[in-house]
């Protein structure tokens, strides 16, 4: 009886993680080069992925790049977002400010002062790409 109870409990604990990973995980195409805390990316498939056991640092990689990047989470109880990184695009450059990985939890990110400076000073929007 011991053992099935415990078979049962590890089960429910298993059942319960599975959909926490796949919230905390986006997939998607990249069609432009693009920045991440002072580093360029070029165009190609990433994973965006929160590192295990801090919610505050997140990895973006594909097989030949990756960059650490470091959040606040920001919410919007209010309207629900689908999967995706937000992009703010100024002076021909792509850079990562924002991404949703659930519908009103995202995480927005720590910006050096040069782009906020150029985020200011030059005239610029907000690109969005959903994510798989």
């Amino acid at each position: 009886m011991k053992l099935l109870k415990l078979g049962l409990f590890f089960a429910l604990v298993v059942a319960v993680s599975v959909p926490v990973v796949a919230q905390t995980q986006l997939k998607l195409d990249i069609p432009f080069n693009f920045v991440v805390d002072g580093k360029t990316l070029p165009a190609g498939q990433y994973r965006v992925a929160q590192v295990y056991g801090d919610s505050h640092v997140w990895s973006i990689a594909n097989n030949h790049n990756s960059a650490f990047i470091h959040t606040n989470t920001v919410q919007s109880p209010l309207i629900a977002h689908r999967a995706s990184l937000i992009f703010w695009h100024s002076g021909g450059e792509y850079t990562l400010a924002r991404f949703w990985p659930e519908e009103h939890v995202g995480d927005e990110l720590f910006l050096a002062p040069r782009v906020k400076s150029t985020m200011l000073a030059k005239s610029g929007e907000y690109v969005e790409l959903g994510a798989e």
